[in-house]
């Protein structure tokens, strides 16, 4: 996330032309957005760092998915 924010904050720069940002190269302007894709999209995954984010949003979720195929539907319906 704090690549994301860089990158926004920077481009902001850029088109304000505001400080030395202004006289970067887009290529380096947009670095930190390239970054955070790189981050998110191949490097998250084999660090294992989705998973303890997946786990807190749909933990419970997935946990009523699970039961009735673990102990049989018991509403009645068949």
């Amino acid at each position: 996330m704090p690549l994301l924010w860089t990158g926004l904050i920077f481009v902001l720069l850029k088109l304000s032309h505001v400080g030395p940002v202004a006289q970067w190269p887009w290529w380096g302007v947009l670095s930190p957005l390239f970054a955070a894709v790189v981050w998110f999209e191949w490097l998250e995954t084999p660090l294992g760092r989705h998973r303890a984010a997946t786990r807190a949003q749909g933990g419970a979720a997935l946990h009523r998915r699970r039961l009735p195929a673990r102990f049989g539907d018991r509403t009645g319906r068949h």
